[in-house]
């Protein structure tokens, strides 16, 4: 047993947890819960149909909420284990811990097909370590790993741990679903004094909660069981946004010594607002100067664009994660001062410079990276891990991520592009929803020559031009980065089986151009298959199309995941022939046309001794209607068969 604190309150959740609960009880456990109950011969006969790698038997999550600003969260959960797969997948947990979680009790055992306590979790199961994520200079997250192992199959892992949270700020998300293993038992108990308002929304077909008092506090419980993995569909949102979710909030919440309300996105955002008041404060030369880089600006939108790169000039990016410091800006001094600062900082102190000079702006609080989380509108919550800035302009709003020092002026990069976030004013902060883009604004252009000899060998010339999203990453990836970094970078997005890289010009990367243009040149061995008196070309740049998905058993339901964003993709390849061959077969091109995308490929052999070939695809919408599928599939299927097209040369 592992216990982080002591006193009553660990006393009691340990009570709690260890002992078996009655059918009044509030606590975690309910009373099927030993460890007899998790014995092989209990487990229903159609979860053993399938030869599972693993079941979860219990999954029990308990919500404990003590006030406003004190909540604890139990979990039990215990898997019976089937293969080594099934281990791997379920043998470990993560939990982590700051300035307002602290791990109160951990607990693990094993139990053989029995239900025989065979391994007890000890200190030497458990890892502590900072959790870094790479950019932080002060982060006081950290993760505790408890692992339990066992070689003899089949047996069961039961984990039992209460982390004390200080603030109501975000509770847990409940889905009780898993992808690779069946649910025997799973449920959900939020348990909080019965003055506690709390909301809850339903996603996905989640079930309605049992309420019901005792004494003076009210539990909500949902509950599931004998639950199939879930299935997600394929090609569609991430398998956590297809399946059921259950979303609590109390409609006040405290950190800190702040309070605020869920009452509505207004309201949250005044919470927000109270933390960044007062904040903008800049010293003498720093408003002089703040003035001086405006002096020759036309317009507003001049003006912001100048302060912007001023900002980029003088700052980098360094996070600070330290308590309330996770979501307080730090004052616009302080970076001033240091050079640095955390998004939260950077964007307070573009805020103040913008000010300076009479031009509004607004922080906004928003998930960057993948797969944002729904926000809606009747169900404030805290799913925000990242802010930047909005800034009103002529009949357009700008969006500035203020912690690159790489990105153009008024490009917004994938990683907050096309989703919801919260902007936050000193009255009235609501929900925007930041822009998505057309197909032109983000072009990956390809223009090669490829020269043929009689052995099959080539050489080709090939320029590659990203705009728009597609410079996303070779900028991040390339500027600052070392030559053999580059180089690295570069092996890695060229598709062809044997390859060597003659030159690469790099040039374009460093600046703040709204293009990056690369040029390469490659030596091809063995490009074509030679034969004494004919050569096999494959056609095109050997792009990685997706594997066509299977037809699927019902009606689709889940909106198509199709593309990364809409785009045009252009490749333009010319080969020049070896002296003495000519063209004795080629393949003919394709037109794919629907009203989400245009897909097309032509070959020409106009000139004696070259091959044109030309790829278009140009992406209009990046997810697609549910009735799109079918369609989306045979746009895969033709892009298979044209990715292996080819030219027959024979020696005249």
């Amino acid at each position: 047993m592992y216990i982080r604190s002591t006193g009553w309150a660990g006393i009691l959740a340990w009570i709690l947890l260890a002992c078996p609960a009655t059918a009044q009880d509030i606590g975690p456990l309910s009373s099927d819960l030993d460890n007899e109950s998790l014995a092989l011969r209990t487990v229903p006969l159609p979860m053993m149909e399938a030869g599972p790698d693993a079941i979860v038997r219990r999954h029990i999550e308990h919500i404990e909420a003590h006030e406003v600003g004190s909540v604890s969260h139990h979990v039990r959960k215990a898997v019976t284990i089937f293969s080594r797969q099934g281990r791997d997948a379920f043998g470990r947990i993560h939990l982590f811990h700051d300035s307002f979680r602290s791990i109160d009790h951990l607990d693990g055992w094993i139990l053989d097909a029995e239900g025989t306590v065979v391994a007890e979790l000890d200190d030497d199961d458990l890892r502590d370590y900072p959790a870094n994520d790479g950019f932080s200079l002060y982060r006081d997250l950290r993760v505790t790993i408890a692992g339990l192992n066992h070689s003899t199959y089949p047996h069961t892992i039961v984990f039992e741990y209460t982390v004390d949270r200080e603030g109501h700020l975000d509770w847990p998300v409940w889905q009780p679903h898993h992808q690779s293993a069946s649910v025997e038992h799973a449920q959900y108990m939020v348990d909080t004094p019965e003055a506690m308002q709390v909301h809850y929304d339903l996603r996905r077909g989640a079930p309605e909660p049992e309420t019901h008092r005792h004494d003076d506090r009210r539990v909500h419980t949902w509950t599931v069981r004998s639950a199939d993995a879930w299935k997600a569909e394929l090609h569609g949102p991430p398998w956590h946004q297809q399946a059921p979710a259950v979303h609590v909030a109390p409609h006040r919440f405290a950190i800190s010594d702040t309070e605020g309300t869920f009452a509505s996105w207004s309201a949250f955002g005044d919470w927000y607002y109270g933390l960044t008041e007062g904040r903008q404060g800049l010293s003498p030369a720093s408003t002089v100067r703040a003035h001086e880089v405006v002096e020759e600006a036309a317009t507003r939108r001049d003006s912001v664009q100048a302060l912007y790169e001023y900002m980029q000039d003088h700052t980098r990016y360094v996070s600070v994660q330290l308590g309330l410091g996770g979501w307080q800006p730090f004052d616009a001094g302080y970076v001033e001062r240091t050079g640095y600062g955390d998004c939260k900082a950077l964007s307070n102190y573009m805020q103040a410079l913008l000010e300076e000079v009479g031009i509004q702006a607004f922080p906004v609080l928003i998930h960057g990276g993948s797969n944002p989380p729904e926000l809606r509108d009747d169900f404030p919550e805290n799913r925000f891990n990242h802010m930047i800035l909005a800034v009103p302009v002529e009949q357009d709003t700008l969006w500035l991520e203020t912690t690159s020092q790489l990105l153009p002026f008024g490009h917004v990069p994938r990683s907050i592009k096309n989703r919801r976030a919260l902007l936050v004013r000193e009255e009235g902060s609501h929900l925007v929803e930041l822009p998505s883009s057309q197909p032109e604004a983000n072009q990956r252009t390809r223009v090669a020559e490829v020269q043929l000899t009689s052995s099959g060998d080539a050489t080709a010339s090939i320029t590659n031009r990203y705009t728009g999203i597609f410079q996303d990453t070779p900028r991040h990836r390339l500027t600052n980065a070392s030559a053999r970094a580059r180089m690295e970078w570069l092996r890695d997005q060229i598709r062809f089986s044997t390859f060597q890289i003659v030159d690469a010009d790099f040039a374009s990367v460093d600046a703040r151009e709204r293009a990056i243009r690369l040029p390469v040149t490659l030596d091809l061995p063995r490009h074509a298959a030679a034969t004494p008196s004919r050569l096999f070309v494959e056609l095109g740049l050997r792009d990685r199309t997706r594997s066509v998905p299977d037809e699927p058993d019902d009606r689709r339901i889940h909106p198509v995941h199709g593309f990364t964003a809409p785009a045009v993709y252009t490749d333009s390849v010319t080969y020049v022939l070896p002296d003495g061959y000519g063209v004795e077969a080629l393949s003919g091109g394709t037109v794919f046309e629907a009203p989400f995308a245009t897909y097309t490929v032509t070959v020409t052999h106009e000139a004696p001794d070259q091959i044109v070939y030309v790829r278009h695809f140009k992406v209009r919408e990046a997810v697609l209607r549910p009735d799109y599928y079918e369609r989306y599939r045979k746009l895969l299927r033709q892009m298979h068969e044209t990715d292996a097209m080819q030219a027959v040369l024979v020696k005249q």
